[in-house]
């Protein structure tokens, strides 16, 4: 059984999509703002709760830092 590497590439990740307010009015929109470095938005991981390997693909559930845990993804 191969050891999960704590790093992963970052073609595993997907760019966030806002939320359609007339299809899911029950979803939260605030999240915290991103961190600008050298003028690119970053948007810092507290932990990586789980991860999974789906159709070929990685997938991480990430804990991102100063979020709510309900805001896991």
């Amino acid at each position: 059984m191969a050891r999960q590497k704590p790093y992963f590439h970052i073609s595993s990740l997907k760019e966030y999509r806002e939320n359609d307010p007339n299809r899911f009015k029950s979803r939260r929109m605030d999240k915290p703002a991103p961190i600008l470095i050298d003028n690119a938005e970053e948007w810092e991981a507290e932990q990586i709760l789980d991860y999974r390997r789906q159709h070929n693909r990685h997938e991480f559930l990430v804990h991102g830092e100063r979020y709510e845990r309900a805001d896991n993804s």
